[in-house]
Formats: C-alpha cells, structure tokens, sequence
C-alpha cells in the first residue's frame, strides 16, 4: 500500500487530543503539558503559540512564544534565529524564508497576550511568508 507524501501530512481531528475555539485550532502538546494554538498546520513547518506568564513584583505580564517543529511527533522548539540555523541551515529556500519571517516578526512588535487579533495576525504572516 503506497503510503502518502510526507508533505501532504496535516493536522487531522483523530490525529491529536485538541478543539476549535472561535476559528483557532487548539492541540495538546505533552512535552509543554498544556494546549497550543495551531498557527500553521502544514509542512515544511508546523507553528504553534503558547503563553507565558511571568511576574515582575505583583506586575503580571503576558508573553507570546512562537514555537514550531517539522514532524508532529517530534518536540516542539522556540523559534529563535539559533534554532533555525542548527535546523535548516542545509535546506537553503526554506532557511532564507524562515530567517526573513524570525525578521518580521520582530519588526511587527505584535502586543502580547495571544488575542484573536494578534494570533490572525501570526498566521496571516507565516502564511504570506512561506509561501
């Protein structure tokens, strides 16, 4: 039996434990222990992005992490510039696309807090950016 191209593989309902809220696809990711919003859910990279809460004094602050990985079996990273370079140094197209999106990304200075406006915003620009 052929099995399919790897690069058709996609996020499926039965594949992994999640739910849809207000148009934003949420799954459960074991190594993090707590539910990610699905950003982009097709290779070459799957995006994903969780909160962070951190306290300065009683100040409680909000912290958008972008994460992503290439095999959804496989732990997810940040996406920092140091993880793209150790993992797509080799695949030169995609490097340079990720690097500019890592460069966007910065620039766009998205508030923090994962609101519906700001996490479309994310997925408007990954999208615009991979492809």
């Amino acid at each position: 039996m052929p099995q399919p191209d790897k690069s058709e593989k996609k996020i499926e309902p039965a594949s992994s434990f999640g739910f849809v809220a207000k148009g934003i696809t949420f799954i459960y990711n074991s190594d993090e222990k707590k539910y990610l919003s699905v950003l982009h859910d097709r290779l070459p990279v799957y995006f994903f992005l969780k909160e962070k809460v951190t306290y300065a004094g009683k100040v409680r602050r909000i912290i958008d992490i972008l994460l992503y990985t290439q095999d959804l079996d496989a732990p997810t990273k940040e996406f920092t510039t140091e993880n793209i370079e150790h993992d797509f140094a080799d695949k030169k197209a995609l490097f340079d696309k990720l690097l500019k999106l890592r460069e966007a990304i910065r620039k766009k200075q998205f508030r923090t807090g994962v609101g519906r406006e700001v996490f479309f915003e994310y997925q408007k620009l990954i999208k615009n950016m991979l492809n």
